[in-house]
């Protein structure tokens, strides 16, 4: 009895230890426990409010991310809620990061991720736009409660904006 408790220790606590090491983000742990707010009066290059707040949790025991965005939710007027709910995932072998959103609209956004230091780059064809426009979100780390925001086109060749449609930081507020 005794040899089978010791057993199941230790396969509960290797099991615990796996969960602990496996992350999409394996440098950015930061993101979880808290919920990361656009700075207040933030606003998208054509003088619509920008407010967002981003929950990122543990999936599948953290083999992938779960978030969940509030911000607007209307296409007539501002209303803010939950706007968005997705999954992120990273595959070791292929070094390459997905994420997939869907939001109240009906829409899916899917795209790839990289990292670039402690930098996170999305790049993605936004649903709304015709166009062959590929956007940019990056995620650039200040400290780990923030980091500075923005979305545009991104030419990667020549590491530079050609466009940019928001310009803003994402503060983690801790939850109580």
């Amino acid at each position: 009895m005794k040899s089978i408790l010791l057993i199941f220790t230790i396969c509960i606590s290797m099991s615990l230890l796996a969960q602990e090491n496996i992350s999409v983000f394996p440098e950015h742990e930061n993101l979880i426990g808290g919920i990361w707010k656009t700075a207040p009066g933030a606003s998208w290059v054509d003088g619509t409010p920008c407010k967002l707040f981003i929950e990122y949790q543990k999936g599948l025991e953290g083999a992938i991310l779960k978030t969940k965005t509030q911000g607007n939710t209307s296409q007539e007027s501002y209303k803010f809620g939950l706007r968005n709910e997705g999954i992120i995932s990273f595959n070791k072998e292929e070094n390459k990061g997905k994420f997939f959103e869907f939001d109240i609209f009906g829409n899916l956004t899917s795209g790839e991720f990289k990292y670039q230091d402690k930098n996170i780059y999305y790049t993605y064809k936004y649903p709304m736009y015709t166009d062959d426009m590929v956007l940019t979100d990056c995620w650039e780390y200040v400290d780990d409660n923030t980091y500075n925001f923005t979305v545009g086109v991104y030419d990667e060749v020549n590491n530079k904006w050609e466009k940019k449609f928001l310009s803003t930081s994402f503060k983690r507020e801790l939850k109580q």
